[in-house]
């Protein structure tokens, strides 16, 4: 503000991100490979997920206060809305057989569970399921949907069909648990736990489906954020946020010590999605753009 209170300068920033697609064989292999851009323009695309067979990807696109759920093939091309409604749905996740997709709605305050076909028909919601405010479910390849509830600590399994929910983990206490990733079997689920008593007990662990029992297979103080698995069990695709550019990890199930297999070309993403064979992946890259303004 000026000295007579007569003129302003301020900043405006846009924010917005849009789906990149990489061919990690590729990625890996040649030095000059470039990703491939998705969806263009100044909307908030984020939160993709692959099809179980990897041919489509479901995601968020938002405009204002409201978001709503879209797909669109791997190969590019025409996208398909799916929701029309005034509220923010974010997070879609696909069913084991690809033919529905869950994901968080919020409104009127509360945020829930909802489902619709893959097709756009068919949207209902689960009444009496309520969300974090991360947004955080997921569903294929295991039987039931997952979300996280309200404090961060649990998430709920919740049957598509009967709408029942059971807790994933008996001791609440332990920490604060995110990112859930089923095994292909859906016998167990990769999470990040960040231990608020001991912080040697924070990473990456596995949690079995039918019993609750933990145990933790690596020890990171940062957030390592389980993506997938691979098709045989034998590792654990994660996301480090150590440190930026992100890197993506392979960490052996057996306990072994991970390695690096591709550092992301950006530094803020909004969201990643691997097909359960490791070789596609699409990112949410962020962008801003600010300017100084004069009134």
């Amino acid at each position: 503000v000026s000295r007579y209170n007569n003129r302003l300068c301020y900043t405006r920033e846009l924010r917005y991100s849009n789906l990149w697609y990489v061919n990690l064989l590729d990625a890996r292999t040649t030095t000059s490979y470039q990703p491939k851009q998705l969806t263009t323009g100044t909307l908030a695309n984020f939160s993709p997920n692959f099809s179980p067979d990897g041919q489509k990807i479901a995601f968020s696109t938002a405009k204002g206060e409201h978001a709503n759920i879209f797909v669109m093939p791997i190969a590019g091309g025409q996208m398909q809305q799916l929701t029309y409604m005034d509220a923010y749905n974010a997070n879609p996740v696909w069913s084991p057989d690809g033919d529905e997709i869950a994901f968080a709605s919020w409104q009127d305050q509360s945020i829930k569970v909802w489902k619709i076909k893959a097709d756009g028909r068919q949207l209902r919601t689960f009444d009496d399921t309520k969300l974090s405010y991360d947004f955080e479910l997921t569903w294929s390849p295991g039987p039931d949907i997952l979300y996280q509830i309200p404090g961060k600590r649990n998430f709920q399994k919740l049957n598509p069909l009967t709408q029942q929910g059971t807790p994933l983990v008996e001791n609440e206490s332990v920490g604060w648990i995110t990112s859930p990733s089923y095994s292909p079997d859906g016998k167990s689920v990769a999470i990040y736990r960040a231990d608020q008593w001991d912080a040697s007990q924070s990473g990456l662990w596995l949690i079995s489906v039918q019993n609750s029992s933990q145990k933790l297979l690596m020890r990171n103080l940062y957030n390592v954020i389980p993506i997938t698995w691979s098709t045989d069990s034998q590792w654990i695709c994660a996301i480090s946020n150590e440190k930026t550019p992100h890197e993506l990890l392979k960490i052996p199930t057996n306990g072994g010590k991970g390695k690096t297999i591709f550092t992301l070309p950006v530094d803020e993403i909004d969201g990643l999605t691997i097909t359960p064979d490791g070789k596609h992946l699409v990112y949410a890259a962020v962008e801003k753009k600010s300017d100084i303004w004069f009134m």
